[in-house]
């Protein structure tokens, strides 16, 4: 799993090398975000966030902070692993972006082998605020 989360990075520094700055910036949030997840540093990702950020049309931050920190808990490991990720500006207006992505989260407690995984399609906008490129809304489905 971790010869396959090396290679995912690696990718993703190749595809960021040939891409718009604004993209490189949101790549790299991606990347740190999903860092963050698997440090299970909820303030970090929080960090990306945008004010009036929406996931799932439903929950606000302080509810995906919750959702975090009840998967932090009854996972001691978490792995995520991101493909295909396509993130396109808004040719209207350059503040805005959307994003579209493959992940899989891995659980366990210990061990090689995860005790579960997931596999999800994200679909995401990203805007910039106070001068960062921030997530506003998120969804997945599996």
């Amino acid at each position: 799993m971790l010869r396959l989360f090396a290679l995912f990075h690696f990718m993703l520094l190749m595809v960021s090398c040939n891409t718009d700055p604004a993209e490189q910036q949101i790549l790299q949030n991606i990347e740190l975000m999903e860092s963050a997840v698997e440090s299970k540093d909820a303030s970090d990702v929080l960090d990306h966030l945008a004010e009036g950020f929406v996931a799932n049309e439903a929950m606000d931050k302080k509810q995906v902070e919750a959702l975090m920190r009840g998967y932090f808990f009854r996972y001691p490991a978490i792995e995520l692993v991101s493909s295909n990720i396509n993130v396109e500006l808004n040719p209207n207006d350059p503040n805005r972006a959307v994003m579209a992505a493959n992940l899989i989260v891995a659980g366990g407690n210990t061990g090689l082998l995860p005790d579960r995984a997931s596999g999800y399609k994200l679909e995401g906008e990203w805007q910039i605020e106070r001068g960062e490129w921030r997530l506003i809304r998120l969804t997945w489905d599996r």
